[in-house]
């Protein structure tokens, strides 16, 4: 069985992008927070308290997989002795390669085996845990669970993926306490993100010098923040 989701490919990607572009500039003065949202070559990852989830984008053959997981959740209880992939049983084979290649292989959970006392422990056993998941057919979207499971089961608690950018503006000012100045510089660079897939040379001078109009005052190329923001920019491809 599978139900479709009212968002796009294209959707979902911008969705992504905007979020950890988003964090990075809130790294600049909650460094602390930065792993809640990164990248690693073709996937996006966020990591909140109980929900963790990461999704892969093939780009070149546009075609995404994410893979969602909320401690919160009863299906919690199924594991070790359930393979998440039966969470994709409706998929397309080559969307299933590309969870068990990519996606899964950041939700993986050890689980030690239960033995008799008598019996010396076994090595734990390491599976994915996975409580619902997401993935495309064209640019069609689809999950294992109509909206109302899969929010249950921790779709977009942590990466707002269903949301639009608009909506995400609000989220994100809100959620960061945002200054205009700030937002600006968030749409800036999600501007020149969309524009390019590749390498992006981006000049944040305006936003560091103090005679410029969209001055932002608290940037520090030497502290924590600057260094974390920088991170998260390298692995967006941006060169800076």
């Amino acid at each position: 069985m599978k139900y479709k989701l009212n968002r796009s490919f294209d959707d979902i990607y911008q969705a992504c992008i905007y979020s950890a572009t988003a964090n990075a500039v809130s790294n600049l003065r909650f460094p602390f927070f930065s792993a809640e949202h990164s990248w690693e070559r073709v996937n996006y990852s966020s990591n909140y308290v109980s929900n963790v989830g990461t999704i892969t984008f093939d780009l070149p053959n546009k075609t995404l997989v994410g893979a969602i997981r909320e401690d919160t959740s009863e299906r919690i209880m199924w594991y070790p002795n359930y393979n998440a992939i039966e969470l994709l049983t409706a998929a397309p084979d080559s969307i299933k390669l590309l969870a068990q290649n990519e996606a899964f292989q950041y939700l993986l959970l050890g689980f030690d085996e239960k033995v008799k006392f008598w019996q010396r422990p076994k090595p734990s056993v390491t599976v994915p845990v996975i409580t619902t998941v997401l993935w495309s057919e064209g640019d069609e979207i689809y999950s294992c669970d109509d909206y109302d499971n899969f929010f249950l089961n921790g779709g977009d608690i942590s990466m707002r993926i269903l949301m639009t950018i608009q909506e995400l503006q609000v989220y994100w000012q809100d959620n960061s306490d945002f200054t205009d100045e700030e937002m600006n510089f968030v749409n800036y660079l999600f501007r020149q993100k969309m524009q390019s897939n590749s390498n992006i040379k981006v000049d944040v001078a305006s936003y560091i010098a103090k005679d410029s109009e969209g001055y932002i005052n608290y940037i520090d190329k030497n502290s924590n923040g600057y260094k974390e923001f920088l991170t998260s920019m390298n692995e967006l491809g941006f060169e800076i």
